[in-house]
């Protein structure tokens, strides 16, 4: 029964002095130094890979920043230019202008129920105001005009001189209004009557008729260059 005690005793012994002897090895709990530049490489990679991650979400984040800016100011402001001269001497060619595409816009909520439906519109064409809107289909282009009589009016020329509803339209602003006469022609309720300033050189109403105010893109608020013409657009014809 000693004997096998003592023989358990001398194995114990034996593996308590295999464990010391790996234990006072010179590299136990220190890592090698193949397995130290692999964990240095894998946290430099890993470190790298988060910068590189970082910065591309922070610029899909501008991205679609600008986009929507993009966006919302074209819903609100288009930058125009002019081209010719039918607007002379108030608008010259070249230079850049800025159109209110809200002027003549308008909210309708009567889809929504009745307890939350309502009508909005920003304003209403005005005679005096200076307009953009399209010609020439699809593939056609922009003009600029002056309205000079709106929806249940009736205008006329005589001699060059502008007559709205029977009596003299002032117009201070022109200075070129051409000799010709016609009319007196009525305009239809949602239309609007437009001339070029420069009455001599102008396509205009004259040739194509009043215009849908559907079809107007804005109204001119602001001249932006060059930067000796930089000012507000005035509208009225007092």
């Amino acid at each position: 029964m000693n004997k096998i005690d003592d023989s358990f005793r001398l194995a114990d012994l034996e593996n308590y002095k295999s464990r010391s002897e790996i234990y006072l090895l010179p590299h136990y709990g220190v890592p090698h130094p193949g397995v130290n530049l692999q964990a240095k490489n894998f946290a430099a990679q890993r470190g790298l890979y988060s910068i590189v991650l970082k910065a591309g979400i922070e610029s899909v984040e501008l991205v679609i920043l600008a986009l929507i800016m993009f966006i919302c100011i074209r819903a609100v402001a288009q930058n125009y230019v002019v081209m010719g001269s039918s607007m002379h001497p108030n608008f010259e060619s070249g230079q850049f202008l800025v159109v209110n595409r809200l002027a003549y816009s308008s909210i309708d909520a009567s889809w929504l129920p009745d307890f939350i439906e309502f009508q909005y519109s920003f304003g209403e064409v005005e005679i005096g105001e200076v307009v953009v809107f399209p010609r020439g289909g699809a593939n056609g282009y922009d003009l600029i005009k002056r309205v000079v009589a709106t929806g249940g009016h009736t205008v006329q020329m005589i001699d060059g001189v502008l007559y709205l509803n029977g009596q003299i339209l002032i117009e201070p602003q022109i200075l070129m209004s051409g000799s010709d006469s016609w009319g007196p022609v009525p305009i239809p309720d949602g239309f609007v009557f437009v001339l070029g300033d420069n009455r001599s050189n102008s396509m205009d109403s004259r040739v194509f008729g009043p215009v849908p105010e559907t079809d107007l893109v804005g109204r001119v608020d602001v001249r932006y260059w060059p930067m000796n013409s930089v000012s507000r657009i005035v509208h009225n014809l007092d």
